[in-house]
């Protein structure tokens, strides 16, 4: 299950911030909510990150389940626009992207993985995570892989669509 909420409570750790908490720079996502709120989505890369482009691609087959909600999806990478455009016009995907170049959004939200150090290419990709926000951007539920602070690999696993669309319906 990837309800980690309750795993990272288990394990001593929480990542993202807290469900009931205000999401940091909440002002950067106010023009693109939703009437209920939003989806926000951490990917590492969507530049060179496999698993990141599938999972931005199946969700965006799927944009129009999450508008009905009145969430809609906000990707977060910490890829130049540039690059996030290129992908979307290579994917032709509509939809909302973040390029958090500086990693400050990854780090303001805790999602920032320390496993990689200052100069390699991977400093400052986040954890893989979805955060469900209300519309005055209080979390209400997260999704990220139980196991990411001891399986190097756990970046692979990410929640399935439907558990995202599932989490999102409960709120």
């Amino acid at each position: 299950m990837f309800l980690a909420a309750i795993m990272a409570l288990l394990m001593g750790a929480e990542l993202g911030p807290a469900v009931g908490s205000t999401i940091p720079e909440a002002e950067r996502f106010e023009a693109m909510m939703g009437e209920e709120g939003a989806t926000i989505v951490f990917v590492r890369s969507v530049d060179w990150c496999p698993f990141c482009k599938k999972q931005v691609t199946e969700l965006s087959e799927v944009k129009a389940e999450f508008a009905e909600e009145g969430q809609p999806l906000i990707f977060v990478s910490y890829d130049a626009a540039a690059k996030q455009a290129a992908f979307q016009k290579r994917s032709e995907i509509e939809g909302n992207f973040i390029a958090d170049e500086g990693s400050e959004l990854i780090m303001a939200f805790g999602l920032l993985n320390e496993s990689h150090r200052p100069g390699s290419r991977a400093y400052g990709i986040p954890h893989p995570a979805v955060i469900v926000v209300d519309e005055n951007g209080v979390v209400e539920a997260k999704l990220y892989e139980e196991d990411y602070t001891t399986n190097a690999k756990s970046y692979r696993n990410r929640p399935a669509v439907e558990t995202i669309l599932e989490a999102v319906k409960a709120e």
